[in-house]
Parts: C-alpha cells; sequence; structure tokens
C-alpha cells in the first residue's frame, strides 16, 4: 500500500546519499502480475508524495527507463 510504501521510505530519508532506482524500494518476494503492478504503483504514488513535499530527489534520464531517487540533503552543487 503507498503507507507501507511511505514507512518504508521514512526509514531511508537522510540515508540516500546517491541514485537508487524506484525498483530497489520494493518489497522483497512479490508475486509477479497485479500485485506486483499494484506495489509500484504504491511506491511510486508515495514517491510523488514525497517529492511535491521536498523530502526527495526524483529524476529519470530517458522515456520509460528507470526512475532514480535520492535524499535532497545530498545534492552536489
Amino acid at each position: 500500500s503507498m503507507d507501507d510504501a511511505l514507512q518504508r521510505f521514512e526509514r531511508l530519508l537522510g540515508r540516500m546519499p546517491d541514485w537508487r532506482t524506484l525498483a530497489s524500494f520494493l518489497p522483497r518476494g512479490l508475486a509477479p502480475g497485479l500485485v506486483q503492478r499494484s506495489a509500484v504503483a504504491a511506491t511510486f504514488a508515495a514517491t510523488l508524495e514525497l517529492v511535491r513535499s521536498g523530502r526527495l530527489q526524483l529524476r529519470q534520464d530517458a522515456p520509460f527507463g528507470p526512475i532514480y531517487l535520492r535524499s535532497p540533503s545530498h545534492e552536489t552543487p
């Protein structure tokens, strides 16, 4: 759920100095199909909420490419 994803991010915020893929935040052992797609959607929604509030940075280098995340406090000039 989105709440579960937000809780996972809360534990990691401030400890992500490097870019990590969105997929690295998904729960382990997800069954392929609907459950996995639901987890991706919930995690992405949580990501957007944290980006909106300034607590996370997001980047995507190419259309349909991986989505990368990191804590904003580790921004390099």
